[in-house]
Order: structure tokens, then C-alpha cells, then sequence
């Protein structure tokens, strides 16, 4: 009899035991479930995060926790159309996507960001004026007709080849060592006095486009 109480005694604990973990799994999942969430409606880019830890299923979403402190996004030939979601990624210091299919590219809430390189694409905008950390901008081979640098003073490099750029200025740009402005159909490229009497060895241009201090 003394047996029988035992075990029972020992039974209902482990039962008690074992709801509990029950329990607090079914938290801890209700509390994955309840966490605020990036939509990112590309796949391709979702199985980038993925790829890199970030997520764990194609879902058309993330956790926002998961991709806040992310400084480094290297997603090059990956096949993706949309960029949706990125402005969640507040720590975002360097991006890397070229050779994909984007269109439009919205990093103006990423601003701490200091490279960007979207070479290859098909953009036809993309506005940096919020990127005032801004070091080095690679947009050659899209389809942008303008780019507007002059907020960005710590600029260092800009390279814009085989665009339909028709002006550009960057006369703020003092930092700027490399310019490539090559197969636009520009004519002009506004520069400062200082440009304009040591134009840095690391400048491009096609012959007939010209510095002046003042473009038409």
C-alpha cells in the first residue's frame, strides 16, 4: 500500500512537471508569435535572411528584433525585384546589390549607411540626400537620369557609368577622389573653384563633357 502511495505521489509530479513545460513552451511560442514583424514580400530577398540567419521560413516576413543591429547586407545576383522592408534595418552601414532586377530603392531611412552598390539594375531613381555618411555610391549600368549628391559630404567615390544622366553637381563633394560620369549624355559637371584647379587624377569623363561652376 505504502508503494502504491509512492508511486503516485511520484506520478502526479511528473505530470505537474511535464503541463508546466508544456506551458511554457506555448509561451515562448505565443511570444515568437507576438514579436512586431518586417513585412519582406520578396522571396528571394527573404532567403537572403535566411541564408544569413536572420530568419528561419519563407513567410513574407521577419522578425523586426532579428534585423535591427544588421550592419552588413552583401546581396548580390540574388534575383531580387523588391527591397521592401529594408527600412527596418536602422543599423545598415553597408549594401551590396548588384546584378539583380530592382526598379526603386528606398534606403532613405537607412541612415547610417556609408556604401552602397546597386550596380546593374534597372533604377531609374534613387534618392541619397538622407545619407549624409555617405562614402561610396556604385550606380553604373541602370537607368538614372540625375543624381543628387549634395548632401553627401563625405562622399569619396561615385560611380555612375552607362546611365542617361543629363546634370550632375558635385561642387559639395570636396572628399570625392573618384568620379566615373562615363556614356551619359551629359555635358556639364558642376565643381568648385578647388575641383576645378586640382581636378583629383581619379575623375572620368567623356571629351566633351566639361567643369564649370555654373551648368544650364
Amino acid at each position: 500500500m505504502r508503494k502504491f502511495i509512492y508511486f503516485m505521489l511520484v506520478f502526479g509530479l511528473v505530470s505537474c512537471s511535464s503541463n508546466d513545460d508544456g506551458d511554457n513552451n506555448n509561451n515562448n511560442n505565443n511570444n515568437n508569435n507576438n514579436s512586431p514583424r518586417t513585412d519582406i514580400p520578396d522571396a528571394a530577398f527573404e532567403q537572403v535572411l535566411i541564408d544569413l540567419g536572420y530568419d528561419n521560413a519563407i513567410d513574407g516576413s521577419v522578425v523586426t528584433n532579428n534585423i535591427i543591429n544588421v550592419t552588413d547586407l552583401v546581396m548580390n545576383n540574388k534575383g531580387i525585384s523588391s527591397l521592401e522592408g529594408l527600412d527596418d534595418f536602422p543599423s545598415l552601414v553597408n549594401l551590396w546589390v548588384n546584378d539583380n532586377m530592382l526598379s526603386n530603392i528606398d534606403v532613405t531611412q537607412n541612415t547610417q549607411m556609408k556604401f552602397l552598390y546597386a550596380e546593374r539594375n534597372m533604377l531609374s531613381y534613387v534618392d541619397v540626400t538622407t545619407l549624409a555618411s555617405l562614402e561610396k555610391l556604385g550606380l553604373n549600368e541602370n537607368q538614372l537620369d540625375s543624381v543628387n549628391v549634395a548632401n553627401n559630404f563625405f562622399l569619396q567615390q561615385l560611380v555612375v557609368p552607362d546611365n542617361d544622366i543629363e546634370k550632375i553637381d558635385v561642387s559639395n563633394n570636396n572628399s570625392l577622389s573618384v568620379l566615373n560620369v562615363l556614356n551619359n549624355p551629359l555635358t556639364c559637371i558642376r565643381v568648385n573653384a578647388n575641383q576645378f584647379t586640382n581636378t583629383p587624377v581619379g575623375w572620368i569623363k567623356d571629351p566633351e563633357d566639361e567643369y564649370a561652376f555654373t551648368c544650364n
